[in-house]
């Protein structure tokens, strides 16, 4: 099992960045190498609620079903994701107010499947990698947006 845990600092409010972050629709704007996701389960994001993702993983699309296994908002958001092909993963993303923004921590595993397993010294490597891109799109995009308007709720008290 290869384990990721990593973290960045986004000059966004916790809401937005969370909001972002469950938005099924914008998965292939920082998942590295999904083209495709969609909604399964219709009504909010709750516990049990289902997405797919299609991802063009070297020579072959990889088509995954992730569940979601907690969510609090604005605080975590966390998955299983079992695919048609060598890997099975777990994510988790957890939210703290910090000043002027948020920290984002991601943790999560990844399951290699059958002779991929041997492969796992020199994918761990490319997978923390990857991940940490993945972090640094999600900041530069949300960032990218208007600043938050003066008193904007950050998840700090104000006095």
């Amino acid at each position: 099992m290869i384990r990721i845990e990593l973290s960045t600092q986004i000059s966004r409010p916790r809401d937005e960045v969370f909001e972002f972050l469950t938005d099924v629709g914008k998965l292939p704007k920082w998942q590295t190498g999904v083209v495709q996701s969609k909604a399964v389960s219709e009504g909010a994001m709750r516990v049990g609620y289902q997405f797919e993702e299609t991802a063009k993983v070297a020579f072959w699309k990889l088509h995954t079903v992730c569940a979601v296994t907690d969510i609090k908002a604005n605080e975590r958001f966390a998955f299983t994701a079992k695919s048609n092909g060598p890997i099975d993963y777990h994510g988790q993303f957890d939210l703290q107010p910090v000043a002027g923004g948020t920290r984002l921590s991601v943790t999560g595993s990844v399951n290699l499947k059958g002779l991929w397993k041997l492969l796992q010294p020199v994918l761990a490597g490319d997978l923390r990698k990857e991940t940490r891109a993945e972090l640094e799109t999600i900041r530069r995009l949300l960032e990218a947006g208007a600043p938050a308007p003066n008193g904007r709720e950050t998840g700090e008290s104000r006095a």
